[in-house]
């Protein structure tokens, strides 16, 4: 049987077109090693430490407390830097960072952590990381904003029940929120990056089990929010400007 080359070698190209451009062979398997899962862990893996994301996100941390301080009426006294007490002062700075906690203040603080955190990435990093920096971002303010601000919807509601100060309505409230918020933001998040983000590379973020350690912030903050004693008690508003930091801190950090 006589075999036309032309046919042969339309077809070779046919079997190489990859979206409608013809790729070679080492190019397609190098697409596929640059989105295989196990280059992704390596890069995560291969993070290293950066001093310029640190202090911009501590910044844009820092920044919106005192300014939320000066607008509830707080101010760092002025005495705290005096005297050879280092504990006694330790302890006033600290005290300087204490806000009343609501919806808006925490949205401040957090958007504040994470745009300082991408600021930082994207001045000090190389520019093929710029864009998973930004998706990144897009993806946790979605699953900071969304499911804080549903639980903070719901616990209205919980202020019509017979009993307000009821702690259980209250709980439910928190676990209804978030359980519902976190695939709403997952969806949110990838919509916005492959329709504005990177348009060129289309990806969907699926919900993960590693995910849901994400939202220890988004919980922390609804327990403040539903001021329930327990949350008080451990002082939980003393540790969630530090988780929105390492949110902020992971956006710079993203490869």
């Amino acid at each position: 049987m006589n075999i036309n080359a032309c046919q042969i070698n339309s077809n070779i190209k046919r079997d190489l077109t990859f979206n409608g451009a013809v790729v070679e062979p080492e190019a397609q398997e190098k697409t596929q090693v640059e989105t295989s899962p196990q280059q992704t862990l390596q890069k995560e893996k291969s993070k290293k430490f950066s001093l310029p994301v640190l202090l911009t996100t501590s910044a844009g941390t820092i920044l919106p407390i005192l300014v939320i301080r000066k607008y509830q009426g707080k101010s760092l006294q002025s005495g705290v830097f005096k005297g050879t007490d280092f504990k006694a002062k330790a302890k006033e700075i600290l005290k300087s960072f204490n806000i009343e906690y609501g919806l808006k203040e925490m949205l401040l603080t957090s958007f504040g952590s994470v745009f300082g955190g991408l600021a930082g990435g994207l001045v000090v990093d190389k520019k093929e990381n710029k864009k998973s920096k930004m998706k990144e971002a897009v993806f946790q303010l979605s699953n900071i904003a969304i499911p804080t601000s549903i639980v903070a919807g719901l616990l209205k509601l919980t202020e019509k029940c017979k009993n307000p100060k009821a702690i259980f309505p209250k709980i439910v409230a928190v676990i209804a929120g978030i359980a519902v918020g976190m695939p709403i933001a997952a969806v949110t998040s990838n919509k916005i990056n492959n329709t504005i983000v990177d348009k060129d590379n289309q990806c969907k973020r699926k919900l993960r089990l590693k995910d849901c350690f994400v939202h220890i912030d988004d919980l922390v903050g609804a327990l403040i929010l539903a001021k329930i004693p327990f949350a008080e008690k451990l002082h939980a508003d003393k540790i969630l400007p530090a988780l929105y930091g390492m949110c902020g801190y992971e956006v710079g950090t993203k490869q």
